[in-house]
């Protein structure tokens, strides 16, 4: 049976700067992960994917720090007035590799260096190859997750800049999942999807701020990369997905949140329902 716990650190890492945000970013250490039952070459694998998928998805606002099994510890990117070594990490990541009842389980646990909070995600899977395939889409939504914990005042604390239609008007790179939004005259828009699917979409600006919701009928590939079975069950039981956002860059940047339905699924059964579950989101405008 697989198993994916895809939101596992709702305001985990609250007060993460964001992208944009001018302030110090955290630092998280990884540590070595622990090996049960697995060949040396799949553990190592799977360790080094996991390593570049979490670099990738997060080099716009965490700094990392690597632990060797000697206790080493190497720097990666750390940004100007970041934690220093001495001060040590403000977040770590612990994992482990384990073959168990012919099942390859993946842990990793996320703890809070100031608070002593931790929190743990596990995914399970019939063989090393099915949970490499998998292993990028289930560390997208996870640091996706990661952020949910940013608050919508430090948005608006922003200097935001005057907000009109002309403005907002033409093509937008999305966030995650989304590939481009085209927001036309008459509060009309359309969103194409990573995944092929085209949503119709409606805006209004109020208060200077952008109100952007679904207008369509829910898809089976809105949810995409969730199992076929899951994202059938979504179509139904999902609110429509919508955005707040406010203007910034000379008009180039829409940032704000994202509200959508979050799942916890085993197999094709669904076990926890999330509705109305904001994250950060940032569009930025195609030229």
């Amino acid at each position: 049976m697989r198993q994916f716990v895809l939101i596992f650190i709702l305001s985990f890492f609250a007060g993460f700067p964001g992208p944009g945000a001018q302030t110090s970013r955290p630092v998280v250490r990884i540590k070595p992960f622990s090996v049960q039952g697995l060949g040396a070459e799949e553990a190592k694998t799977i360790e080094s994917l996991i390593h570049s998928y979490l670099f990738d998805l997060g080099d716009r606002f965490i700094d990392f720090e690597l632990e060797d099994a000697s206790g080493a510890i190497r720097r990666l990117s750390l940004s100007p007035g970041g934690t220093s070594s001495a001060e040590g990490p403000d977040f770590v990541i612990a994992g482990s590799l384990a073959l168990q009842n012919e099942n390859h389980t993946l842990t990793l646990e996320l703890s809070n260096v100031h608070t002593g909070q931790s929190i743990q995600f596990t995914s399970t899977h019939k063989t090393t190859s099915e949970l490499a395939l998998n292993t990028r889409s289930l560390v997208q939504l996870a640091m996706d997750s990661s952020r949910s914990g940013e608050s919508e005042e430090r948005v608006e604390a922003e200097n935001s800049e005057p907000l009109s239609e002309n403005l907002i008007l033409g093509r937008w790179r999305g966030d995650a999942g989304i590939e481009m939004i085209r927001l036309q005259g008459g509060g009309r828009g359309l969103a194409i999807f990573s995944s092929g699917a085209q949503m119709n979409l409606r805006y209004e600006i109020r208060d200077n701020t952008l109100y952007v919701v679904q207008s369509s009928p829910n898809a089976e590939r809105y949810y995409h990369p969730v199992p076929y079975g899951i994202a059938r069950q979504l179509v139904t039981l999902a609110e429509p997905m919508s955005w707040e956002f406010r203007l910034f860059g000379n008009g180039t940047v829409l940032r704000g949140q994202k509200t959508a339905t979050a799942v916890e699924y085993s197999g094709d059964t669904i076990t926890n329902l999330y509705q109305e579950r904001a994250r950060p989101a940032e569009w930025t405008k195609i030229r």
